[in-house]
């Protein structure tokens, strides 16, 4: 019987491979009373014939820090100064003597359209512009639209409102006003 045993492990170990390595220690357990919580640790590094070894492993305590870097070094010296560059050419003056006009209403209207202008003066140019429209009685609001607000020129700015095609007859006159935004401008 115990041949057959010792051929079956045989066997067993033969087809298993080899074991892979193991670190920890061993501690021994009886085998004839495993539940009495006896467990013993060899001085050998074998278990007797009625134990059973079990491989426990181990992690030891952490090390102390290494030892830190040296102290920082000394700055080094500056290097010399370059030499300065060539200065750059002048830029234009740009934009100055920024102005809103003062803004330009047409007389009220009844008909179906009117052209607005509104001029810089100063020898000031034309930047942007704008427009407000205002009727005489509140039901006209949105019965009047500006179809174009652009510059003209150079100096004026012209808005273009008319009555929208289509809409009731207005109970009242309406008005556009027109203004533009100016400044001298250096080429």
């Amino acid at each position: 019987m115990l041949a057959a045993l010792g051929l079956f492990c045989l066997i067993a170990v033969i087809e298993a491979g080899p074991a892979p390595a193991q670190t920890g220690f061993l501690a021994c357990i009886q085998l004839k009373k495993p539940n009495k919580g006896l467990l013993r640790v060899p001085l050998t590094g074998s278990c007797r014939g009625k134990e059973r070894g079990i491989l426990i492993n181990q992690t030891g305590p952490q090390g102390p820090p290494g030892t830190p870097g040296g102290p920082q070094g000394p700055q080094g010296i500056q290097g010399p100064m370059g030499n300065p560059g060539t200065p750059g050419t002048p830029g234009t003056p740009g934009i100055s003597s920024y102005v809103v006009t003062t803004p330009s209403t047409s007389a009220a209207q009844s008909d179906s359209s009117e052209t607005q202008d509104v001029t810089c003066g100063g020898g000031r140019s034309v930047l942007g512009g704008g427009y407000q429209i205002a009727t005489a009685d509140a039901g006209d609001a949105g019965k009047v639209v500006a179809v174009s607000s652009f510059p003209l020129n150079s100096t004026t700015w012209r808005v273009m409102a008319q009555v929208v095609p289509g809409t009731d007859p207005l109970a009242g006159t309406w008005t556009v006003t027109a203004n533009a935004t100016c400044a001298i401008v250096s080429a």
